[in-house]
Formats: C-alpha cells, structure tokens, sequence
C-alpha cells in the first residue's frame, strides 16, 4: 500500500512500511524513511507506485485549469476528493487526485487553503483585482446651443468586475495563459 501526504510543506509519496496507531512508517521515493501521522495523509492508494505517481502527476496537473476550477467549486469550504468527484463524475484515480490537489494548492490567488486538504475558492472581488485591469476609452459628448463639446480620457477598469465574475454564464470560463512561450 501507498500514501499521498504532506511532510515538511510538501505533497510526497511513500510506501507503508508499518503502522502503529495513528502513524506510519513510510519509505519515500528517495529511499529515505519517515514517520507520517494518519492526520498528514491525503489518500492511500493500491496503483501506481508512489514514484510513478510522482512522475504522472505534472503532466496531468499541467491539463487542469484553476479558472475552471474556480468556476466548478461551491461557495462554501470543499475537500479536494468532493470536488474531483464533481469534476471527473466518476471516482478519481490517484494520479487525479494527486493533479487536483497540486493545482489547488499552487493555485492561492483562485482557492483559500483553509485546512488540510480543504479549501475555499477566493471571493470575485479578489479575482478581479488579481486579473488586472485595461484600459478603455470614456468621456462624455456635452450639447450647447452653439458648440458640442466632447471630452475624452484613457482610464483604467478591471479586465472582469466582480459581478461580471459573478453572471458568467454556465459553460463559460477564463482561461489563464500561463506561459507565453508555449
């Protein structure tokens, strides 16, 4: 048997040596062997081994979108699985489970890490201050008797308002380009 944890800050995995209560000896990919409390494990799991789960997990992470995700995730505090089995509709593998967990929790400007494998996705206002703003052409067209007068300026808006946020139709999202060399 295998375990996804948490250790030091960082998401591991390890093969289960033993158990004595509420901890388990594991032996890391490295080679290395640690004692893991039952509270830091995130799932066990049968398949893959633990080193090719490490392996896949960047690759299946690099196809989720955390905008999306933004979109897919309730209102109140979720759990990682809660919301895997919403977005895969069937029971996640751990390859899955390991990906969503990783783009949760390197993703803060999107998701609120509120417990140990349960977050909280940020509020529209903080979104829309985190996507930025562009600028836009405004002013005004007065009418006198004799002379229309118009005045126009650049200013700043937010490239999506929190209630624009908000009314985003079903279906649709926004995509983050994440590297512009790609």
């Amino acid at each position: 048997m295998y375990l996804y944890f948490e250790d030091d800050g960082a998401f591991k995995a390890g093969t289960v040596l033993s158990q004595a209560g509420s901890a388990y000896q594991v032996e890391l990919t490295t080679g290395r062997r640690s004692k893991i409390k039952a509270s830091h494990v995130f799932f066990p799991f049968e398949t893959p081994s633990a080193s090719e789960l490490i392996a896949r997990i960047p690759e299946a992470a690099a196809e989720l979108d955390p905008a999306f995700l933004w979109e897919a995730a309730p209102a109140e505090e979720f759990s990682f699985k809660d919301l895997a089995q919403e977005y895969w509709g069937e029971k996640p593998s751990p390859v899955e489970l390991a990906a969503l967990l990783t783009v949760l929790h390197a993703n803060p400007v999107y998701f609120y890490r509120k417990g140990r494998g349960v977050y909280r996705k940020a509020p529209a206002e903080i979104l829309s201050k985190a996507l930025g703003n562009r600028t836009v052409l405004g002013g005004s067209v007065s009418r006198g008797k004799h002379d229309p007068s118009q005045s126009l300026q650049m200013m700043g808006r937010p490239l999506m308002s929190p209630d624009e946020l908000k009314t985003l139709p079903k279906g649709n999202f926004i995509l983050a380009k994440r590297d512009a060399a790609r």
